[in-house]
């Protein structure tokens, strides 16, 4: 009977249309192991509650009468008359059926530890990714299967071994089935194994290493990204500073503009000559001579126009008199530099004249006069000179 549970089984399932893997499904166990079952290979279930459990469960789904299938391996066999044989025999037929299977299991682990080989691929790294102890890995490439606490283990990290290397898993396993059978005295080496069946290959891309998000979002990685994060961030941050600064900068402003911005800042820009020279303390002969001292020597201009450049270095009062009419009347402030063009004269008043630099047709004429000095210079193309001031009527 215990050889027909298989049979009886998948027969009641082939009648009722079902599959193994919605049957998997529906009872929570293993396809691998119903299929076990049905091919009557037992040994391969972890445990014989296990199997008592899976057999009464499988029965139960598909209408069967589970005690009367279960009861064929719980009950003794019948007794039988048996030959006995000499001990010397028995010895020798457990010890070459010991050897071939001890040869099987050496086989395989051959195979798995050449193809390891091939691929450069150590035994810390198999167990990284198959989480297999390393000593078990050992076990299985000796052919030491004894180390293992069950045959359904060794089983299930030789498969794991197998996929991990991209071998052919199942003729492995036939294999391994194979030597276990010899090992207990199933097969003998009268008895011919079946070849497994061909499994028709189909085309996969070539595995590539696995790789975890852990071994590759470490806190190494965590830190230089972040790091590299803040140096772009502060590129970009250094240079939109620098282009706000360079916009800053202040340009040299024409007449017009200067005109413009000091009469935002002061309602009254007008001064006359005569208050400039009312709030002077110094006398007009100090201050005559020692302006005469700093005066270098400018050659007279030979062509029909006129032209100065007014630098100022700190903020002043300034007017600009071009050949009579006036371009500039208001107080700048400094590093303003004007630039302005005559046919006879250019007249230049200001209120300090040290503020004030000037630049006659390319020649470099320094400073106006002392601190806090008030000069009226007026440029012509023969030279320069300070006009008298003259006293207003009572």
């Amino acid at each position: 009977m215990t050889k027909n549970i298989g049979e009886i089984l998948q027969k009641a399932r082939k009648e009722k249309g079902l599959g193994l893997q919605a049957i998997s499904k529906r009872l929570f166990i293993k396809a691998h192991y119903l299929e076990s079952i049905e091919n009557n290979e037992f040994y391969l279930i972890p445990s014989k509650p296990q199997l008592l459990g899976f057999i009464k469960a499988y029965a139960d789904h598909l209408d069967l009468d589970a005690e009367e299938l279960m009861s064929s391996l719980t009950e003794k066999p019948e007794e039988e008359v048996i030959i006995p044989k000499p001990e010397s025999d028995i010895d020798e037929t457990s010890t070459a059926n010991k050897l071939k299977s001890q040869q099987i299991f050496l086989e395989i682990g051959n195979q798995l530890r050449d193809n390891r080989e091939k691929l450069g691929i150590s035994l810390d790294d198999v167990a990284s990714y198959t989480h297999i102890n390393p000593i078990h890995i050992d076990a299985i490439e000796n052919g030491d299967i004894d180390k293992f606490s069950s045959a359904a283990q060794s089983r299930g990290m030789i498969r794991n071994y197998s996929d991990f290397l991209g071998m052919d898993t199942s003729r492995l396993l036939v294999r391994f089935a194979e030597a276990l059978q010899t090992k207990i005295g199933i097969i003998t080496d009268e008895d011919e194994v079946p070849e497994p069946e061909p499994v028709e290959e189909v085309e996969t891309p070539d595995k590539k290493p696995i790789f975890k998000l852990r071994e590759i979002f470490n806190l190494d990685m965590a830190v230089f990204g972040i790091v590299g994060v803040l140096i772009i961030f502060f590129l970009f941050w250094g240079v939109g500073r620098m282009m706000r600064v360079q916009s800053e900068i202040e340009p040299v402003l024409t007449p017009t503009e200067v005109v413009e911005a000091e009469e935002t800042e002061s309602a009254d820009t007008s001064i006359t000559f005569t208050d400039i020279i009312a709030d002077d303390e110094t006398s007009e002969d100090d201050l005559e001579n020692e302006a005469n001292d700093a005066i270098p020597t400018i050659q007279v201009v030979s062509g029909n126009s006129l032209t100065i450049n007014v630098m100022t270095s700190i903020r002043t009062y300034l007017r600009i008199i071009v050949d009579g009419e006036v371009e500039f009347d208001g107080r700048v402030i400094g590093g303003t530099n004007m630039a302005f063009s005559a046919q006879d004269s250019i007249e230049v008043i200001t209120g300090n004249g040290s503020a004030v630099d000037i630049i006659y047709n390319s020649t470099q004429l320094g400073p106006m006069g002392i601190f806090g000095e008030a000069v009226h210079t007026i440029y012509t193309r023969d030279g320069r000179y300070n006009p008298t001031p003259v006293p207003l009527d009572d």
